[in-house]
C-alpha cells in the first residue's frame, strides 16, 4: 500500500539522487584511486566487455580513521581556474561555471559508529559557484534518515545577444524612444541597431529540499519530502519582425533572414510536498 500527496509538483519534483556538475559529472569522490589489482587477484590484464571495451578497474576500498566508536573519513579537491579572456562559446558554458578564480571542486566528510549504526555524511562541490551542489545525510542505518540538499545550475543561451528592447528581465518589454511597432523607417531601424546594447541571456535554477525517512520494521516504511525550486533570469521567446529594407519603406512583417526573438522573463518557484507510507 502506498499513500502519497503532491502539491504543485512541477519541475521541483524528482528524486535528486545525483549531485554533480560539469567538473565532476558522476558526483563521486574525485580523490579515489583505482585498485591496481583490477577485478581479480590472479589476472594481470583487465577484463573486456562482450563488445570489446575494457572494464574500468574498481576503486580501492576507502580507509577510515577511528576516534572511540566513530569511524571517519574526509577528502578534498581544489585548485584555481584561469581564463584567457577570449570569447567563450555559449555551448561550452551552457550548464556550467568556468569563471576564473579559486575552485573547491569536491569535499566530503563521512563518519559512522560501529556499535549502534549512527552515521553522518556531508559532501558537495563547486563551492560558491553557479553550479554548486551540497548534500547532507544523517541518521541510523536500518531505522531512520534525515537529509537536506541544495544544488544550482546556470543555463546560458547567449553571451553576446543584441536587443532593441528596454526592460529585459522584467514583465514589460518596450521599444526604445523613436521606434513604433510596425511603422519605422530604414534609418530608424539602422540607428537603433547601431546603438543597441549587447548582453548575456541566461537563467539560473536553484533547488533545495529536506527529507525524512523512517523504517521501524521490514514491512513498514514512511518518508516525507519538501522540495522547492527557484528559476530566475530570461530566455529567448517567440516573436519576429521584418526590417523595412527587406520590404516596403514603412512596413512590418516576417522574413526568415531577419528572424528575431524577444526575451521572456523567468520568475518560477514550484514547490513539492510529498508524504508516503508503504507496507509489504
Amino acid at each position: 500500500m502506498a499513500i502519497a500527496e503532491t502539491t504543485q509538483a512541477n519541475s521541483a519534483n524528482g528524486v535528486n539522487t545525483l549531485f554533480a556538475n560539469t567538473l565532476n559529472p558522476t558526483g563521486i569522490d574525485t580523490t579515489q584511486r583505482r585498485d591496481e589489482r583490477g577485478l581479480a587477484t590472479f589476472k594481470e590484464t583487465f577484463s573486456q566487455s562482450p563488445t570489446g571495451l575494457l572494464y574500468a578497474p574498481p576503486f580501492k576500498p576507502p580507509e577510515f580513521g577511528k576516534i572511540n566508536a566513530w569511524r571517519y573519513r574526509g577528502s578534498l579537491e581544489g585548485g584555481f581556474l584561469l581564463d584567457d579572456d577570449g570569447d567563450t562559446p555559449e555551448n561550452f558554458i551552457e550548464y556550467s561555471d568556468w569563471s576564473e578564480g579559486p575552485l573547491l571542486n569536491y569535499f566530503n566528510l563521512s563518519a559512522w559508529r560501529e556499535d549502534n549504526g549512527y552515521f553522518l555524511d556531508l559532501s558537495g562541490g563547486g563551492v560558491d559557484r553557479k553550479d554548486q551542489y551540497y548534500l547532507a545525510q544523517g541518521g541510523q542505518y536500518g531505522l531512520f534518515k534525515l537529509m537536506g540538499f541544495f544544488n544550482e545550475i546556470p543555463h546560458v543561451f547567449e553571451t553576446n545577444a543584441i536587443t532593441l528592447f528596454e526592460g529585459v528581465g522584467s514583465d514589460q518589454l518596450l521599444l526604445p524612444p523613436g521606434l513604433i511597432p510596425g511603422d519605422n523607417s530604414t534609418a530608424d531601424i539602422r540607428t537603433a541597431l547601431e546603438s543597441a546594447s549587447r548582453r548575456s541571456l541566461d537563467l539560473s535554477r536553484a533547488k533545495g529540499g529536506l527529507g525524512f525517512e523512517i523504517t521501524p520494521s521490514t514491512r513498514f516504511r514512511m518518508y516525507t519530502r519538501y522540495t522547492q525550486e527557484n528559476r530566475t533570469g530570461g530566455r529567448p521567446f517567440g516573436g519576429t519582425f521584418l526590417a523595412p529594407f527587406y520590404a516596403a519603406a514603412r512596413q512590418g512583417g516576417w522574413w526568415k533572414q531577419w528572424n528575431r526573438l524577444t526575451t521572456e522573463p523567468i520568475i518560477y518557484s514550484p514547490v513539492l510536498i510529498m508524504d508516503t507510507i508503504s507496507t509489504n
